[in-house]
């Protein structure tokens, strides 16, 4: 009898966990089913394919193999379209943008390609200053049990299962917000908060900020020296290049006393060869605050269509119309004519916006009180 209770509980757990796989596999919320089973309106779009960058962009890698890999921080997550470089031998392209995104986790991920024999023609890397000076530990998976439980818990835990099921409901509901993850890597569904953000939250985040100091060493230098390494000994064409910040953002660091450290940091960058900068002041980073904007989603992250433009520089495809500062590889014999024309346009812009920026002032004064 004991027996016989033993092999039924053994089939229904045994089917039980079939079941589940099938059913995750089919519907496959989280976008990395090797069973490319898609349709509209049941497990299309994957609407929980969200907040979940660590987990599954090094599997997206691993399969798509993309012929560009884009890594950044959220930033290059919201704005670099792969599509745009369809067209282009540098397609296919894969965005792997992160949420606070550290240098370490690029080479990480850089690693695990190469390792299998699946390493990327070209790479294009982001160098956030904010981060770059207060890098955080890789948060990857590394050990191949690591990769294997969380590809295991995509498909047999019950949080899969609920998932699976939330995104059929989802696909059938009228309200489908929220962002998501599209399988080149880019995130769908930003939502736009420019005025609140520059206004009122930014201001409130600006002031709970440390006031470090930007100071180039040696130990973050080895950063980048790690991605030069790994590139040249694989024959992988590397770019870097800072992404550009709205006028706001700079004027703060200026006034936050930062100015002449980001300035020495880029002269340091100077010296590594296909660094790219597009930081400035520009018809981009200048564009008046409103409801909705054209080039900004919110204080920290701009828009597609800029992020198409600094794709178009970083192939070689610069368009005549960009700004002449927007986007300039740097090199020695340039670095300090930049800098002064940097230097010029912030002083002009300052004096052009004084009313705005004692509002600005204001709140950010009335935030540091609360």
């Amino acid at each position: 009898m004991a027996a016989r209770f033993l092999k039924l509980t053994a089939f229904f757990v045994l089917v039980t966990l079939l079941a589940v796989l099938a059913l995750n596999v089919i519907m496959d919320p989280f976008g990395v089913s090797p069973v490319k089973f898609t349709m509209g309106g049941i497990n299309e779009p994957k609407f929980f394919r969200s907040n979940l960058d660590r987990l599954l962009k090094p599997y997206d890698v691993l399969s798509q193999q993309p012929t560009t890999l884009i890594f950044g921080s959220s930033r290059v997550k919201q704005a670099f379209n792969p599509e745009h470089l369809a067209r282009s031998p540098f397609a296919p392209a894969y965005n792997a943008g992160f949420d606070w995104a550290t240098l370490s986790e690029g080479t990480q991920l850089l690693e695990q390609q190469i390792h299998v024999g699946a390493a990327p023609r070209y790479m294009f890397v982001e160098i956030v200053v904010n981060t770059f000076f207060r890098p955080g530990k890789p948060q990857l998976p590394t050990t191949l049990s690591e990769h294997a439980q969380n590809f295991a818990s995509m498909f047999l835990s019950m949080s899969a299962v609920v998932a699976s099921g939330a995104t059929l409901a989802k696909n059938h509901s009228s309200a489908q917000t929220g962002q998501y993850l599209l399988p080149n890597g880019l995130v769908a569904n930003v939502k736009h908060e420019t005025e609140k953000d520059f206004l009122i939250d930014f201001p409130m985040r600006w002031a709970a900020t440390p006031r470090d100091r930007y100071i180039v060493n040696d130990r973050l230098l080895e950063q980048l020296e790690a991605y030069r390494r790994l590139c040249t000994e694989n024959d992988i064409a590397l770019a870097f290049f800072i992404a550009p910040y709205h006028a706001v953002y700079l004027y703060l660091e200026h006034e936050r006393g930062r100015w002449a450290d980001i300035e020495n940091f880029k002269r340091v960058l100077a010296g590594y060869g296909s660094v790219y900068d597009f930081t400035g002041f520009d018809r981009f980073s200048t564009e008046p605050i409103a409801g909705h904007m054209q080039y900004w989603t919110d204080v920290n992250h701009f828009s597609i269509e800029v992020g198409d433009h600094i794709l178009d520089v970083l192939a070689g495809q610069r368009s005549a119309d960009l700004p002449p500062e927007f986007g300039l590889r740097l090199t020695p014999s340039n670095i300090e004519v930049h800098l002064k024309n940097l230097r010029d346009a912030r002083d002009r812009w300052i004096t052009e916006n004084r009313a705005f920026l004692e509002n600005i002032e204001a709140a950010r004064s009335k935030a540091a009180k609360l």
